[in-house]
């Protein structure tokens, strides 16, 4: 197991807890996200511990890194966050476990057996949101999986349509002709099952308020 949190304090306890069991073994700790993914690097741990909030690299954006650049190393969130949306995001990443740091000793050693197992672990104090608010959290993660299959070219185009920009505007703007910027517009409605302007709208929008969402560094 390797360590990542900003207080020292937290993380000799964390690893006072698990030294003195037989099927742990604290092999690492690092201070940073930045410091996490060059320790993991050099460690190559099976599970990495990792914060939330933390300086020079948050949780989120190192479990980004971590995840495509080492996707044989399970990650377990253990952070002060307990709202639901921090869990759905982490998850969307392909980390499998996310604890609160006041969950009992006992059940963080569990949760990191459930995660070194490839099994998703969740702290069940953690508020699950309504019905309506998971339908609409599918439907933003469904966007978002259409909206990664576009060429960057597709992406920006789709931008400038999103802006209401005609063809030949668009065609003007990227010096190319209308004939291709056509073919794009047909291409993204196609991979992205949409129909009409609207829709390539609400696309715009859901992409633009993932990229805006931030995780707080202290």
């Amino acid at each position: 197991v390797l360590l990542v949190d900003d207080h020292p304090l937290f993380r000799e306890g964390i690893k006072s807890s698990l030294s003195n069991r037989p099927d742990f073994n604290v092999i690492g700790e690092a201070c940073d996200g930045q410091d996490a993914i060059l320790k993991a690097a050099i460690l190559k741990p099976d599970v990495i511990l990792l914060d939330v909030s933390l300086p020079k690299l948050n949780g989120l954006e190192a479990a980004k890194i971590l995840r495509k650049d080492h996707p044989e190393i399970e990650i377990l969130i253990l952070t002060m966050h307990n709202q639901y949306e921090y869990v759905e995001r982490f998850l969307a990443l392909g980390v499998k476990g996310y604890m609160v740091k006041d969950a009992p000793p006992d059940e963080i050693r569990m949760a990191i057996h459930k995660v070194f197992e490839k099994q998703i672990y969740v702290d069940s104090r953690i508020p699950l949101p309504s019905l309506e608010d998971q339908k609409l959290a599918a439907e933003k993660l469904e966007i978002q999986n259409r909206l990664s299959t576009l060429s960057e070219r597709e992406t920006e185009i789709l931008n400038l349509i999103a802006k209401l920009a005609r063809n030949k505007e668009i065609a003007a703007h990227l010096g190319i002709s209308v004939r291709t910027v056509e073919k794009h517009r047909t291409q993204i409605m196609r991979k992205l099952k949409i129909d009409n302007v609207a829709g390539l709208t609400r696309c715009v929008l859901a992409t633009q308020s993932e990229n805006q969402d931030t995780v707080p560094s202290t």
